[in-house]
């Protein structure tokens, strides 16, 4: 880690103060822990990543995560999936909240999807419905010239 930060400092990149947060689920063992990872948008690094047992993930885990990594860093933006805790703990840290826009869609489509798989098994069942019974086209003869 200290090599890394040395590297980056030597480098002259600095955050840009626009960050993303996930949670991943991860097993070990058979028991469920949450991976907590905060990620620069612009210069691609990772600020923070950690393991969290799934009792020990809540809402105090994550505002806690967040601010003890972003406290030397400016701070503009956040970008976040759609849970709905996250507004109140960016908003406690003065930043400005994003979603992602590949969650914003995701939960826009899943309850249009139900609607959807059901108007298409409607469309495939009337199809199999106007099939013919029997198929004549083996019966008809050719014409001869």
């Amino acid at each position: 880690m200290k090599i890394q930060q040395d590297e980056i400092k030597k480098r002259g990149i600095k955050p840009s103060g626009h960050f993303s947060y996930d949670e991943q689920y991860v097993f070990v063992n058979k028991i469920l822990y949450l991976r907590m990872t905060l990620i620069d948008v612009h210069t691609k690094l990772i600020i923070a990543d950690t393991l969290v047992n799934e009792e020990e993930f809540t809402e105090t885990t994550i505002k806690k995560f967040m601010e003890s990594n972003l406290k030397d860093k400016p701070l503009k933006s956040i970008t976040t999936d759609g849970r709905n805790t996250y507004n109140t703990i960016i908003k406690a840290l003065k930043a400005v909240h994003h979603r992602c826009f590949f969650h914003l869609m995701q939960n826009l489509m899943t309850p249009l999807q139900k609607h959807i798989n059901k108007l298409n098994r409607k469309i495939k069942t009337n199809k199999n419905k106007n099939k013919p019974i029997v198929d004549f086209t083996q019966y008809t003869t050719k014409e001869t010239n």
